[in-house]
This record gives C-alpha cells, sequence and structure tokens, in this order.
C-alpha cells in the first residue's frame, strides 16, 4: 500500500512540474506571436512606404 501511495504522490509531482514547464511554454509562445504580428505590421509599413 506505501507503494502505491509513493508512485501517486511521485506522479503528482510530475505533472505539477509539467503543468509548470506547459504554463512556461505557453507565455512564450504568446510572445512570440505578439512579436510575430508585430514585425509583419512593421513589414507592412515598409512596404507601403517603398510603394509611396
Amino acid at each position: 500500500m506505501l507503494k502505491i501511495q509513493a508512485l501517486e504522490e511521485k506522479k503528482r509531482h510530475y505533472e505539477q512540474v509539467l503543468r509548470r514547464e506547459l504554463d512556461g511554454l505557453d507565455d512564450e509562445f504568446s510572445t512570440l506571436k505578439f512579436l510575430s504580428q508585430e514585425l509583419q505590421v512593421r513589414a507592412q509599413n515598409l512596404r507601403g512606404r517603398k510603394a509611396a
């Protein structure tokens, strides 16, 4: 019985670690998405200036 409890505790620990990692990756992805959109806007502005 103790072995099962120990394994369940280990599982919970790893799930928490993975959850934190995924949250961090979500934050990084959101940042990259924002930066990508900003670069797209800048590129469009540059193209507009060159065309004018």
